[in-house]
């Protein structure tokens, strides 16, 4: 179920994707800080999510936080009966 429901905000929020962090905000609930990475490991290695690293530009030295952004295989599979 938080798998599908990290899907739909992925699908629902900003088009150039969203933080780990912001997904459990936006999720009411239903997905948990301690397991969104998890699940979106597991999402984007089946192939419905892309991940990237987010350069800082304010300190070089910062921790980089990934960006994650839904697919299109990630939308068929929503989309599927």
């Amino acid at each position: 179920m938080a798998r599908f429901r990290i899907l739909e905000i992925l699908r629902d929020t900003k088009p150039n994707g969203q933080f780990g962090l912001d997904i459990v905000m936006a999720s009411k609930g239903a997905v948990a800080r301690g397991s969104v990475y998890v699940y979106l490991e597991d999402l984007e290695r089946k192939g419905y999510v892309h991940s990237w690293p987010q350069n800082s530009h304010v300190d070089p030295r910062a921790v980089r936080r990934r960006m994650y952004q839904i697919t299109e295989a990630g939308l068929g599979y929503l989309a599927a009966p």
